[in-house]
């Protein structure tokens, strides 16, 4: 398993995956993936949404969109916060420790990126 940036390759399949678990979403938050990679979605939604930045990454399991985190920061507390976005693995491949890695991957992003807080929504 390895766990990649989100790219337009895999912007289908990761759209796939997180609307297959978060059933009941909002115009603005079903373009958030697309926001974060592509810039002409981005100001928009940045600004529906009050964010400051936005960012996501996959898991590839055999060569297979499995899981997803994001982190995005709002314009309200962006110096010392940062937000855990879309984290979810697909349910055929639970209890590989995908979900693991993929949290310890966002809590060590936000440490690099010395937040003090790492907030769930």
């Amino acid at each position: 398993m390895t766990i990649e940036p989100l790219s337009f390759d895999r912007l289908e399949e990761a759209n796939t995956l997180r609307n297959s678990v978060f059933k009941y979403l909002s115009v603005a938050e079903k373009k958030t993936l697309d926001a974060s990679i592509d810039a002409q979605h981005s100001s928009i939604v940045f600004k529906q949404l009050a964010l400051q930045s936005l960012e996501y990454w996959i898991a590839i399991y055999e060569n297979k969109v499995v899981g997803l985190v994001g982190l995005y920061e709002e314009t309200t507390d962006h110096e010392d916060s940062i937000w855990l976005g879309w984290y979810c693995v697909e349910e055929k491949y639970r209890g590989l420790a995908i979900g693991k890695a993929l949290i310890d991957f966002a809590i060590q992003t936000a440490k690099k990126r010395k937040k003090r807080f790492l907030k769930l929504y």
